[in-house]
């Protein structure tokens, strides 16, 4: 058992960048961990580790949410059905996300190609809030009102507090992209 370990921390060094490999996140950490304890325990473990693997397995299960699926899975359909849904699916979301500037479209295709390698989506977030913040101080000058311009000033320093965030959740998306149009707003108070 120890060298089939060994084997396969070796062959996820060979083939993965360890140290993003291992900063994923699990979304279910709690049960699958508990089942490692179930089936790697000995009789040398504590007892009351055993018992408490085992009732976070039962709860798991009894909770488990049991719904009926009344349509047919898309899978199941043929080829043709298939390739027709998934283009509406794209031509939906292109119609919905059609008015977005670069900057946001760029967001969403990061967040959708690292929804699973959080440590890139970060790394990614953190560099967008400095552009956002140096983007908002730089045209707040434009504003006539000196009122908006503190209140600019203090939604560029709420930029940090994202910046800051251990994980990337779907609301910080969502407030980047909105960050993203009141710049587009403020550059074209300029150009008015």
């Amino acid at each position: 058992m120890r060298r089939d370990k060994y084997n396969l921390i070796k062959d996820l060094k060979s083939n993965f960048n360890v140290s993003e490999f291992f900063k994923s996140r699990v979304s279910n950490y709690k049960v699958q961990a508990a089942t490692y304890k179930l089936f790697e325990y000995s009789a040398a473990d504590d007892p009351k580790e055993y018992v408490s693997s085992r009732s976070a397995l039962t709860e798991h299960v009894q909770t488990i949410n049991k719904t009926v699926e009344t349509s047919p899975k898309l899978s199941q359909e043929n080829k043709d059905v298939r390739i027709l849904a998934s283009k509406l699916v794209v031509d939906k979301f292109n119609d919905k996300y059609s008015k977005l500037s670069q900057p946001q479209k760029k967001m969403l295709r990061e967040y959708i190609n690292n929804v699973s390698n959080s440590v890139n989506l970060k790394k990614y977030v953190l560099h967008e809030t400095k552009q956002l913040q140096s983007s908002l101080l730089a045209n707040k000058s434009k504003v006539p009102s000196k009122i908006i311009r503190i209140k600019l000033k203090e939604v560029a320093n709420l930029l940090n507090k994202l910046g800051k965030k251990h994980i990337v959740e779907d609301k910080d998306v969502l407030t980047m992209l909105r960050y993203y149009e009141l710049v587009n707003e403020l550059k074209n108070i300029g150009n008015k």
